[in-house]
């Protein structure tokens, strides 16, 4: 939770601060994130994965597993996915508040990222803070995938992933677009919930300024 906190403020700086987000920014938010110490090379910290990884995913009912990518390809993946990430934040310059460009940005963001998987760990909880920058920059509450729909939330990665296939440097981040939209329709759910919690805020925040001037 420290860790998260931690993460979660160098969010607000590099939001305040306007700076593009890139290879040191990223590696910042993985020492934040990866609080434990870690001794073993194979499992650096701040610094891209030096070995392969892979997990194990449930499509159309049965186990299937996911190579991510190797390690040599990650520098110039994750250029590819910084330049999305910019991409990403000047549309809600130009259209700022716009919740349909705010949520495709976070699900193009978390999926890419997640699909490179460029740390040894830690992958999922950046992937879920650093997609939510546009969204935060466009003043809108952030996306929260709640834990009781964990399983529908890595069900729905998974069946993407295995459409997408394994990624390798040069090759497009986001194949695929419509296997994409059953984690989109989860994301935009998923939405709801932190916007209802502003609102509740908001009114009764109303109702405490409306008793201080009655008062």
């Amino acid at each position: 939770m420290v860790g998260h906190a931690r993460a979660i403020d160098l969010l607000h700086e590099y939001l305040q601060q306007d700076s593009t987000l890139g290879e040191n920014e990223l590696f910042a938010l993985h020492k934040a994130v990866q609080t434990e110490a870690v001794f073993d090379y194979y499992k650096s910290v701040g610094a891209w994965k030096n070995e392969p990884n892979s997990t194990a995913g449930t499509v159309d009912g049965r186990q299937v597993i996911f190579e991510y990518a190797a390690p040599a390809h990650i520098p110039a993946l994750m250029e590819s996915w910084f330049a999305l990430y910019r991409k990403q934040m000047q549309k809600n310059k130009v259209a700022p508040e716009n919740p349909d460009i705010a949520l495709t940005a976070y699900v193009q963001l978390h999926a890419a990222f997640v699909r490179i998987h460029p740390f040894a760990d830690g992958n999922g909880r950046l992937a879920r803070l650093v997609a939510n920058l546009p969204v935060l920059g466009a003043g809108l509450p952030p996306i929260i995938i709640p834990r009781e729909q964990r399983k529908e939330y890595t069900d729905a990665l998974s069946a993407w992933h295995f459409a997408a296939s394994q990624i390798k440097a040069g090759e497009e981040l986001l194949p695929e677009p419509d296997k994409l939209e059953p984690f989109t329709e989860l994301c935009r759910q998923a939405w709801q919930g932190s916007i209802k919690l502003v609102e509740e805020a908001r009114k009764r925040q109303e109702v405490r300024d409306s008793a201080a001037e009655s008062g």
